[in-house]
Formats: structure tokens, C-alpha cells, sequence
């Protein structure tokens, strides 16, 4: 076996953080020991555990870690890409170009057409 000088860094540092869970977990295993007989607050005093790190590993150990990946649900008033796409094109034409998102959206509702709010055409949707 190794001596420990010989280690590099990082192989010592995991060394080191898999004694300190082993640790943990000794001193865990022995307040659910003690706690029957002196509670649980008392055995963690004892064994110098932080009360909230004994009730973490506690819920850590008895749900998983499941990560669900779902798509985001597209919004009910989002809009379709024709209808973005007809925004850009007004929004790009020679007519627009040099005109800010709020004077358009004005000169459209003028000549009585609407595309979409205000917001869009300043988010440049």
C-alpha cells in the first residue's frame, strides 16, 4: 500500500471526503442508536452532529433523486410562427425600417389593422 505522501492531491482529497462520509454516517448510524434512550437532540449534542444534518440524512435516504426532464408547456396565447414570422417581415420592410416598435404598432391600429400587443413589437417577437 501507498503511503499517504505519495497520493496526488485530488486522489488524497477523495480519500479524505470518503472517510468524512464514513464518518458521518457512523456518527448518523449512532444517534438512531441513542435515540431511543436519550432522544434525539441529545445524541446529536453528544456526538457533536447538527440536528439538521441528522434530519437531512434522513430525507435524503428516503427519497431518491429522480431529475425529470419534460418539455416546457407552450403558452395558450403564444404566438404561431406565421404570425411572428408576418411580424417580422412589417417590422423589417422599407416602410418600418426606420421606425421604432410602438410608432408601427400605432400606424397599423391607425389603418385598422392588429397583429398583436404593444409588448410583442417591443420584445421584437
Amino acid at each position: 500500500m501507498k503511503s499517504r505522501e505519495n497520493l496526488s492531491p485530488l486522489r488524497r482529497a477523495l480519500t479524505n471526503e470518503r472517510r468524512r462520509r464514513r464518518a458521518t454516517e457512523l456518527v448518523i448510524k449512532a444517534v438512531d442508536e441513542l435515540r431511543e434512550v436519550i432522544g434525539i437532540n441529545r445524541a446529536c449534542k453528544a456526538l457533536d452532529l447538527p440536528r439538521s444534518s441528522y434530519y437531512h440524512s434522513k430525507v435524503e435516504s428516503k427519497t431518491p433523486k429522480v431529475i425529470e426532464t419534460t418539455q416546457p408547456k407552450p403558452q395558450p396565447r403564444q404566438l404561431t410562427p406565421t404570425e411572428r414570422q408576418k411580424i417580422l417581415e412589417i417590422c423589417d420592410s422599407e416602410r418600418f425600417c426606420d421606425v421604432s416598435p410602438r410608432e408601427i404598432y400605432a400606424t397599423l391600429l391607425d389603418e385598422g389593422v392588429y397583429l398583436a400587443s404593444i409588448s410583442t413589437f417591443v420584445n421584437g417577437h
